[in-house]
């Protein structure tokens, strides 16, 4: 989602497309994750108390939301980036075991060497795609990781230590993939 500000202003709209499906995917991925997560986690689940559980999944009501918020043309200041972000840094600055951090690289090499190889692998190679097309995309998989991932760890009894030094590094080491990603062509 960082990319997306800056896409806004370097490319045309029609390049912007690849960058609203990924989030779209995303946003669906998540949403079908945690409806799995639930099924795995709650004993003795019924599908009433299944689609009861599911008004708790913000993840299916945000874009609902977010769809009557354009549809309407209702003005909103934007703040839930800036408070995920000072939640991480509370975490941030409690310990952190060395689990946590061997999770945590293996995060950021995941996020910052493997994803975008493996896109340019597959759009360059596979695909044999032009690079001023495939460019934006490659561009989000430059990116930070993202910022669901750390509330959803605290929603699941997951340690969030990991996931926000993960963050924390993959945002400070962005600001040169993601200007890299975007002179590749």
């Amino acid at each position: 989602m960082f990319v997306y500000p800056i896409a806004l202003t370097e490319y045309d709209n029609n390049l912007l497309t690849p960058i609203v499906g990924i989030i779209s995917f995303d946003v669906i991925f998540l949403v079908f994750n945690i409806i799995i997560l639930d099924l795995i986690t709650i004993k003795k689940i019924t599908l009433k108390k299944m689609i009861v559980k599911q008004f708790n999944n913000l993840c299916l009501f945000a874009p609902i939301i977010g769809l009557i918020i354009v549809y309407f043309e209702i003005k909103l200041p934007l703040s839930a980036a800036p408070c995920a972000l000072f939640a991480a840094g509370i975490i941030l600055a409690q310990q952190i075991e060395k689990t946590q951090k061997n999770i945590s690289n293996l995060i950021i090499i995941f996020k910052i060497l493997l994803h975008p190889s493996l896109a340019i692998f597959i759009i360059w190679t596979i695909h044999d795609i032009n690079f001023n097309i495939s460019e934006t995309t490659i561009m989000v998989t430059s990116a930070t990781v993202g910022l669901m991932a750390l509330i959803f760890s605290t929603q699941y009894g997951v340690k969030p230590n990991a996931i926000s030094r993960a963050i924390l590094i993959t945002t400070i080491l962005s600001i040169i993939t993601i200007p890299l990603s975007g002179s590749l062509g």
